[in-house]
């Protein structure tokens, strides 16, 4: 037999390579770009000039409406530019004239109460003279306390602008109301005598009652 050509040096080198030759790193194919130097020191976000961040911020755009008004011209309405009613003390006449409206409603009332009799067959007699004062002394108490007391002033008053209040300037009590209706009766039992002391600027119903009657001045 023949022997091959090789030595027994390039035997022994050929038995001791490698079978598979050593695993490469694969390059990429995508070769990335180069960086310049100093780049790992910039800042993720770099920092604009002042000029250009104050752009980002824009206010909300109003369309302008006409001429501002000068803050000084507009003011807020105040309680003293409202004007308040005016108060004085009543005249006599008025008092006069608010009294015999209030007379001519308890006459009214009464002449429907002698109505509603004769209505039902009783004619008036002397001898009802008694149940027609209680009657009608009973709606006055209600006519004359409760509006005065409530509202301060009564139907006749209200019709021309009149009412009463304390000195302080505020409601009759009950208790009030009832002593100026007390001088009431007594000024038309006495035939309107006391209205004199009304000439001095306070009746003997605001005497009593410790009141003033006003009325509206425009």
């Amino acid at each position: 037999m023949k022997r091959s050509g090789r030595s027994p040096d390039q035997s022994h080198l050929a038995f001791d390579l490698p079978l598979r030759p050593a695993a490469e790193e694969p390059e990429d194919p995508i070769e990335k770009p180069a960086e310049p130097e100093g780049a790992g020191d910039l800042p993720l976000f770099p920092e604009l000039p002042a000029a250009q961040a104050g752009r980002g911020k824009e206010s909300p755009v109003e369309a302008p409406v006409g001429k501002d008004p000068d803050p000084e011209e507009v003011s807020e309405p105040s309680d003293e530019e409202v004007p308040e009613p005016q108060l004085e003390s009543a005249t006599f006449g008025l008092r006069l004239l608010s009294g015999l409206a209030d007379l001519a409603v308890h006459g009214g009332v009464l002449v429907l109460a002698i109505l509603g009799q004769s209505l039902l067959g009783l004619g008036p007699a002397m001898s009802h003279a008694p149940a027609y004062a209680v009657f009608l002394l009973a709606f006055s108490f209600l006519y004359c306390v409760v509006p005065m007391a409530f509202w301060g002033q009564t139907p006749g008053m209200a019709s021309l602008g009149l009412f009463v209040r304390t000195m302080e300037e505020e409601n009759l009590t009950f208790p009030q109301t009832a002593l100026r209706w007390g001088a009431a009766i007594l000024t038309f039992a006495l035939l309107g005598l006391p209205l004199l002391v009304a000439l001095s600027g306070r009746s003997l119903g605001d005497r009593w009652s410790r009141s003033q009657t006003y009325r509206f001045r425009p």
